[in-house]
């Protein structure tokens, strides 16, 4: 939760430094409107590679982890195939 909300912070800081700095610039008549609502070719590029990152991210966040069914022992241990008896507590692991 601490993670996203710092996140949260961060992008909202980002943004208002760009909209801030645009502002300075457009009331100094360093740029018009125009400029500003222009997408030039590497504030393109940028873009569609944000958009790519995140529709990757996303893709493996709801792609479902498979992991390994690993065997354990009745105490919880991890144990080898051809392990007789568990090394933690003992048990036989001998298969009827």
């Amino acid at each position: 939760m601490k993670r996203a909300t710092g996140m949260l912070i961060l992008t909202a800081a980002v943004v208002v430094t760009v909209v801030a700095y645009n502002s300075w610039l457009y009331c100094w008549g360093r740029c018009t409107l125009e400029n500003l609502t222009r997408l030039s070719l590497p504030g393109g590029l940028l873009l569609a590679g944000n958009g790519l990152a995140l529709g990757v991210l996303i893709f493996l966040k709801l792609t479902p982890v498979r992991r390994p069914l690993l065997p354990h022992c009745r105490c919880g241990a991890l144990i080898e195939d051809e392990w007789r008896f568990c090394g933690h507590c003992g048990a036989d692991l001998e298969k009827p």
